[in-house]
């Protein structure tokens, strides 16, 4: 069973954990999963707990198909987002970049449901990378020297597959935390803008700017 980070953050973050809450997400080894199920434990409250072994049992139906082609991989992965677990992309909400929040309204960011993709190929083996552009977010499955993205919600146009370059699990923290501090009350905004100032920024953010619609 997979041990979920959000157990080591008890409370919702305040101005005495805010410094624990940056240390959690600036680790050297954090994951994309860690990083979503941390930062939705601290601004999701109750909807948050168990959310890795919810990943876990939503990856099963996917165990197999690591040796099927791309095409084939793609589809059982958005299988498992829009049947399995529901999510349909809905970017209006800063709360759709919570998973906890997300999971039970069925409602997710793209830039969640590119992580949340990621996180399921992982488990089933697949190799994958978590990718933007400027204006685009998505999960790409990566086989060999192919590489297919996989975008959830409506197809972007004109997709510029060379002007994706990967997102880190730094950088979508400090993605998400941005939303927070622009858009949720007051109280939230400021724990997020003060976990976000905290986060000691030693890997290669400076060239960093939200997606569009963020």
């Amino acid at each position: 069973m997979t041990a979920d980070p959000a157990s080591r953050l008890p409370e919702p973050a305040t101005g005495r954990t805010d410094w624990r809450l940056a240390r959690a997400l600036s680790e050297p080894t954090l994951t994309h999963d860690s990083a979503l199920a941390t930062i939705s434990h601290a601004f999701g409250g109750a909807r948050a707990t168990g959310l890795l072994e919810r990943i876990d049992d939503a990856a099963r139906p996917m165990f197999g198909v690591a040796d099927g082609s791309l095409f084939a991989q793609a589809d059982a992965l958005a299988d498992v987002i829009t049947n399995r677990l529901g999510l349909q992309a809905n970017g209006r909400e800063w709360r759709a970049l919570l998973l906890g929040d997300a999971l039970a309204q069925r409602e997710a960011h793209p830039l969640l449901l590119a992580s949340l993709g990621h996180e399921l190929a992982r488990r089933a083996g697949l190799e994958s990378v978590v990718a933007r552009s400027r204006d685009h977010v998505c999960c790409v499955l990566i086989a060999g020297e192919m590489a297919l993205p996989v975008c959830f919600g409506e197809m972007p146009d004109g997709l510029d597959v060379s002007a994706l370059r990967s997102c880190c699990a730094h950088e979508l923290a400090f993605t998400i935390l941005a939303v927070i501090g622009r858009h949720a009350p007051a109280a939230q905004a400021g724990a997020a803008d003060r976990v976000r100032a905290a986060m000691p920024i030693d890997w290669d953010l400076t060239g960093w700017s939200p997606p569009a619609g963020l």
